[in-house]
């Protein structure tokens, strides 16, 4: 097994709050959600930035950020566009300040299925145009995002996500080359679209994190590992084989993390 690092997506609480569980029960990686009201970004003050830098560096675990999902980069309007690209930007500079091992997002998302090709492809065009601009401003402060592949809605639905598929995914890394981006995996997500492998195999070079959770490839719901379809196995090995050695980060809704990171590692034994 590859030296990597094991924690938990951070939602219900404060990230303060979780420190002796995880420092109890062996985790050293904190996913911080910036949806809820406890951790959104104007609550990371000079004072909780400190504390926090200093939490990380006396128990050396590491800190990420994951962007609600209600950021769209690619949307239609360009004065809200510069909304979501403002707001990034100013996680970028307090990511910078807790030395993030990366910030992870999702692309966006599109409505109107009736001419949803379209819109995609226009949307799909704008988030690059955001992502030239943020990623300057990445090389300044040294700050790596991490694009997450999303799950993919129910056909005929009027909102699908972007990056929920390879194809859109490889497009956007073919038109913002650049060291500052990179793929977050979600093995959830990929299975119920082409697979983990198939992610794994095109974008395995730019991961920076892994997300899982389970499910029977019909709806996202994050089960715990082993109670779904899953290969965990086959994608285990694979990540083995490509010396992933970034932080494995549970979203495991019903379990307790150190239970669903035990559960997890079961495979990692079986190699």
């Amino acid at each position: 097994m590859n030296v990597s690092s094991f924690g938990s997506s951070i939602y219900d609480y404060p990230v303060e709050q979780c420190i002796d569980y995880a420092l109890t029960h062996g985790l050293n990686h904190f996913e911080i959600n910036l949806t809820p009201h406890h951790s959104n970004i104007l609550t990371f003050t000079d004072k909780r930035i400190s504390f926090l830098s200093y939490l990380a560096q006396k128990h050396q675990f590491s800190y990420s950020f994951h962007m609600s999902s209600s950021l769209n980069l690619g949307h239609a309007i360009p004065y809200f566009r510069q909304k979501h690209i403002d707001h990034l930007e100013d996680c970028i500079k307090i990511g910078a300040r807790l030395n993030l091992s990366h910030i992870t997002f999702h692309l966006g998302n599109v409505v109107g299925h009736t001419i949803m090709s379209y819109f995609r492809q226009q949307s799909l065009l704008n988030v690059v145009k955001s992502l030239k601009i943020l990623l300057q401003m990445c090389k300044s402060y040294n700050v790596t995002l991490a694009i997450e592949n999303s799950a993919k809605m129910h056909r005929g639905s009027d909102l699908q996500l972007l990056g929920d598929n390879i194809g859109e995914l490889q497009t956007i890394f073919d038109l913002v080359d650049s060291p500052w981006l990179g793929f977050c995996l979600d093995i959830g997500h990929a299975n119920l679209n082409e697979g983990a492998i198939e992610y794994i195999q095109q974008f395995g070079h730019r991961l920076k994190c892994v997300h899982f959770h389970d499910n029977y490839g019909f709806c996202d719901e994050h089960l715990e590992v082993g109670n779904g379809c899953v290969n965990w196995q086959e994608i285990i090995d694979m990540l083995s084989e490509i010396n992933y050695t970034g932080p494995y980060i549970s979203e495991c809704y019903k379990l307790k993390p150190h239970n669903a990171v035990a559960l997890f590692k079961r495979f990692w034994q079986q190699e």
